[in-house]
């Protein structure tokens, strides 16, 4: 059973996507609740990412897109797709709501709406020669 997604992150000099091991990714958005650790070797910037989402046989059943600010070098700022820090937050709360108002359903599908918009670079798939981790 696959228990991982896996993570890429896009290499705007070669034009290519690059793995970032799970384990950097998640420390990185402080996923635990510590303080986030820097992913090594980016520098301060916009930077795009992709998750992909797993079954349990390893195929890939779905692409999440993001992109962050990185306001010094490795450091993830908050906001994605441009929300703000209080909107990311939102968000989050609004995924586990099982019954939210009919005022935070409609913002909560105008902030997706507006996620939408995000493009990230086209993906080609990497070769075997192409695939490292940070």
């Amino acid at each position: 059973m696959i228990d991982e997604s896996l993570v890429y992150w896009w290499n705007p000099a070669r034009k290519i996507w690059v793995q970032v091991s799970w384990e950097a990714w998640t420390a990185a958005r402080a996923v635990d609740g510590s303080k986030p650790a820097p992913v090594v070797g980016l520098s301060a910037g916009d930077h795009y990412f992709v998750v992909c989402i797993l079954d349990d046989d390893g195929t890939v059943v779905n692409i999440i897109p993001h992109r962050y600010e990185m306001p010094q070098p490795g450091i993830i700022g908050p906001g994605v797709f441009d929300w703000t820090e209080e909107e990311c937050e939102f968000i989050d709360k609004m995924y586990l709501d099982m019954s939210p108002s009919a005022e935070d359903e409609a913002r909560f599908q105008a902030l997706r709406e507006r996620g939408r918009s995000f493009r990230s670079p086209r993906p080609k798939p990497p070769t075997s020669s192409q695939r490292c981790c940070l």
